[in-house]
């Protein structure tokens, strides 16, 4: 009986759990983003204004990013409990990537280790738009990208095919984040060095709220998503208890 549940875990997963938490928390995203864009046009309007620290989305341990901290380690307990149900190997998988992420946004580890290594690697020169700390922050980035992508890969060869779609969308989730965070990151470097005066500040503040704002919303979307495995997974165990598959 229970395997018969297990086979339908993609299809026990609640769309309702999915929509109810992913408004409630988008909803919070929307008015910390709002917050951000007022008070940057606000502080663009006269030079002794600035963007008060606790609105600053590109700051760390600002509201927004003290929210999206929550959000990456929900995910991950959540997920690792649905593993715990379920005995999925993906699931463990997917709570790894969350914790990775967890870890890298609050402890800064791509800004502090690419800076070690950029200087370690005498890439201290700015070569073209980019200064030597963004490629080494690359290069970390590719270090823990290769850490999530053998965690992903070894959850998925032992994961059941039928399993696959539910990681799938993880991974989808994963590679907007990628975009949001590491391309819209870089380009605004590059609008630093390369514009200045009002152009600057516009597109500037665009590309962070690309970038911030859109990790929010990933963010919320995976949170949301883990929560309703977790769901999912509890009315799994309801018909017979974890058993092992793969």
């Amino acid at each position: 009986m229970f395997g018969d549940s297990l086979r339908s875990f993609r299809a026990s997963i609640s769309e309702a759990v999915l929509f109810r938490v992913l408004t409630v928390l988008v909803a919070i995203d929307a008015i910390l983003i709002l917050g951000y864009v007022g008070a940057g046009l606000y502080s663009m309007s006269a030079s002794d204004r600035v963007i008060p620290p606790v609105l600053d989305l590109t700051l760390d341990w600002s509201a927004g990013e003290v929210f999206s901290y929550g959000k990456w380690a929900a995910a991950a307990v959540l997920l690792a409990r649905a593993f715990r149900q379920t005995r999925i190997p993906l699931l463990l998988a997917l709570a790894f990537m969350f914790a990775v992420l967890l870890a890298d946004d609050m402890l800064m580890v791509h800004e502090r280790l690419g800076a070690v290594l950029g200087a370690a690697l005498d890439l201290d020169e700015r070569i073209g738009l980019m200064r030597g700390q963004d490629l080494g922050e690359i290069l970390v980035w590719g270090v823990l990208g290769t850490a999530v992508g053998l965690a992903l890969a070894w959850g998925f060869l032992w994961t059941e095919r039928r399993h696959w779609g539910v990681g799938a969308a993880f991974v989808g989730m994963l590679a907007l984040l990628v975009l949001c965070g590491g391309v819209a990151d870089m380009a605004a470097i590059a609008a630093i060095f390369a514009l200045d005066g009002v152009p600057k500040a516009v597109v500037v503040g665009a590309l962070h709220v690309i970038e911030d704002g859109g990790e929010m919303i990933l963010a919320s979307l995976g949170c949301a998503a883990a929560a309703a495995c977790e769901a999912a997974s509890r009315s799994v165990a309801e018909t017979g208890g974890p058993a092992r598959i793969g």
